[in-house]
């Protein structure tokens, strides 16, 4: 509920479950900041489908929770009055689950999450290092800046 912008959606791209309401506005500034949004890359593609991450990346607007429900950046969309009650029902339902399986199998799906994380980084380190700041980044962070600062 509320904004979820940048490092954000990165973070919610790590969780099993994402509830949203319809909103929330989900948004990522890096690139029309000036930005290679490097640190997000590699939990968007393990979240959603690459024609979404393309989107996500290239069109510079707000996205609202059903939006990121179709996305995959969401897994499931609740009213703001019903968000407590959909967040128990998810815990109960995990909860409810075989501990040993359960635990298991969010420890394979990490390894294999690791391996892929892994092979992104190796491939973004190269482009983050030979990326130097552009005065065309600087302006708009810059500008960013000046327009929080008020």
């Amino acid at each position: 509920h509320g904004a979820v912008v940048g490092g954000g959606v990165g973070l919610l791209c790590l969780c099993d479950a994402v509830i949203a309401t319809q909103d929330s506005r989900w948004k990522l500034p890096e690139l029309p900041l000036g930005m290679v949004p490097t640190a997000l890359i590699a939990p968007l593609r393990a979240r959603v489908a690459p024609a979404a991450l393309k989107r996500l990346l290239f069109e510079a607007r707000t996205w609202d929770g059903s939006e990121a429900l179709a996305f995959g950046l969401a897994t499931e969309l609740a009213p703001v009055t019903a968000l407590d009650a959909a967040v128990a029902a998810r815990v109960a339902q995990f909860a409810s689950l075989p501990p040993g399986a359960f635990g298991a199998t969010k420890r394979l799906l990490a390894t294999l999450d690791h391996d892929a994380f892994a092979q992104a980084a190796a491939a973004i380190r190269p482009l983050v290092e030979a990326a130097p700041a552009s005065p065309e980044s600087a302006q708009r962070l810059g500008a960013l800046l000046a327009r929080t600062a008020r």
